[in-house]
């Protein structure tokens, strides 16, 4: 299987991004050691039994092979297509809402789950069923539950999941969805069946039902709904994407060999910047800004600046922004840095006065960040501090008191 083809490295930076925050090693030991109901599928199971669904196996297929064995084999060849040995269970859920869900096993032994509901089989053909099961086995195979039960045992209450981590999130969601798009035209590779099937999710009609008189008709309506999407904040707060975004990224993987790689890059760049559209502050932005300028120039005083201190600037940075190594790097590369620098620390202070403390304790933290400060960081610090108007005794107090917090922690850690 051609991964490259079908990973998005957005998503990928994203995922690890969101990983580390959640402290997603620490999160799932506690979820193993308490045992958690969320972090099984035997919880899934009890679920569906109770809301009367059924496993779709040999035993079933005996008892009703003229209503099952289609799908059951269905099923069979797109495992075998994808190349996913692994056990998984297939369950009919019996409702009439288009849709269908996936469950990755976290437990040893325990199979993954698919679970198709009843009235995709009457909507569906068997090869658009076949590309709902590639994508929903996408799922289990990219392992997008982990991040999924990380994020739901952190936040059960969604109304506390907000910011920026909710922001990359969704982002993050909206990519995973492209990516098992791609699965499924691997499991389908016919494009008119799979957005077919898309459009019968979203509607329950199929294109050729929709008025369009041929496949590049559909395609070119596609186009004219993706320059619309951006106009409407609210689909930037779905985890799923707008349907147009979703055929566009499936065209561009299948056409990838005959449009080649920078036409393809270009497209999906263009894709990415229609999710990316987020609702940043100017502060915010600034913020970032100044972390990247005065972090830079603090760390670069005692003539280089380290891997420590550069990931320090882009933690800060990723608070606020999407990317944060391509935006460093772009504010890296204006003409005159110092001038810039002044700027930002101006607008900064205008917006809000009394940020100048915060703004100068990064900087204090960052010049401890390999346990040796000499003057040229002193100098450097004091400068700074100057031109956020703060007298030369706070700087010294701001000092003294991150040195006393650093020696608290580094006593803690020697105890």
């Amino acid at each position: 299987m051609a991964k490259r083809i079908i990973q998005i490295p957005l998503e990928q930076e994203l995922r690890q991004q969101l990983y580390d925050a959640l402290q997603g090693d620490a999160v799932l030991k506690v979820m193993k050691t308490l045992k958690c109901a969320k972090a099984s599928n035997a919880a899934v199971r009890e679920e569906i039994n109770q809301k009367g669904g059924i496993l779709l196996d040999e035993k079933l297929l005996r008892r009703y092979p003229e209503m099952y064995t289609d799908v059951y084999n269905a099923f069979q060849e797109v495992k075998e297509t994808l190349g996913f040995k692994k056990d998984v269970e297939l369950y009919i859920e019996f409702s009439r809402e288009l849709n269908a869900a996936s469950f990755a096993s976290q437990t040893k032994g325990d199979p993954h789950i698919v679970t198709i509901n009843s009235v995709l089989l009457s909507t569906m053909t068997i090869d658009e069923l076949k590309a709902i099961m590639g994508h929903e086995l996408g799922h289990i195979i990219e392992d997008t539950s982990t991040l999924r039960l990380i994020t739901n045992f952190i936040y059960p209450n969604e109304e506390n999941f907000t910011g920026l981590i909710n922001e990359k999130y969704l982002l993050w969601s909206r990519l995973a969805e492209l990516i098992a798009d791609r699965y499924a035209y691997l499991a389908c590779p016919d494009l008119d069946i799979v957005f077919s099937a898309l459009e019968k999710l979203e509607c329950g009609l199929a294109i050729g039902d929709l008025g369009f008189r041929n496949f590049d008709q559909y395609l070119n309506s596609i186009d004219k709904e993706l320059k619309q999407i951006s106009r409407f904040e609210d689909v930037f707060q779905h985890t799923h994407p707008e349907k147009a975004i979703r055929v566009k990224s499936l065209l561009l993987m299948a056409l990838k060999s005959e449009i080649g790689d920078e036409a393809y890059e270009e497209e999906m760049n263009y894709l990415m910047s229609i999710l990316y559209k987020l609702r940043d502050s100017e502060l915010d932005f600034l913020i970032a800004k100044f972390v990247a300028l005065a972090g830079t120039k603090m760390a670069e005083a005692d003539g280089e600046i380290t891997s420590e201190e550069l990931m320090q600037i882009y933690g800060l940075i990723s608070d606020s922004q999407m990317q944060p190594k391509e935006f460093y790097a772009d504010v890296m590369n204006v003409e005159d840095r110092e001038s810039e620098l002044g700027k930002t620390i101006r607008r900064i202070l205008k917006l809000d006065a009394e940020l100048a403390p915060a703004m100068l304790r990064f900087l204090v933290k960052l010049a401890m960040a390999d346990l040796n400060i000499n003057v040229e960081e002193i100098n450097v610090l004091m400068s700074l501090g100057k031109k956020m108007h703060l007298e030369t005794q706070e700087v010294a107090n701001l000092f003294s008191e991150v040195m006393a917090e650093e020696f608290e922690a580094s006593k803690l850690v020697l105890d």
